[in-house]
């Protein structure tokens, strides 16, 4: 912690208003907490197997030559606060991990 400290100290220490280390450090810590709190409560919704369906039936497409992609990538968009981390977070939690090949 205290690499990461002396780290952020540095990057900050040309700002007007930069923040002492301790209530840097207070922050970070006010964040982490926040942080754990999110991922330890239920997640709520179908979003997470919706986005697994969705992979299967992509890959399926592309696997029997349907489809012919540029690339194999898809964007989440949606409002900040709406959960995009989340969802996949509990698609990795339910899968150790998820990779179309």
């Amino acid at each position: 912690m205290y690499a990461l400290l002396e780290f952020l100290h540095i990057v900050f220490r040309d700002l007007e208003k930069r923040m002492t280390l301790l209530a840097l450090f207070h922050e970070v810590d006010r964040f982490l907490t926040g942080l754990a709190t999110f991922y330890t409560t239920p997640f709520v919704g179908d979003t997470a197997r919706d986005l697994v369906e969705y992979l299967e039936f992509s890959e399926g497409e592309i696997s029997t030559n349907r489809k012919v992609p540029y690339a194999k990538a898809f964007s989440v968009i949606q409002s900040s606060g709406t959960g995009k981390s989340r969802m996949l977070t509990e698609v990795c939690f339910g899968f150790v991990w998820y990779t179309m090949l």
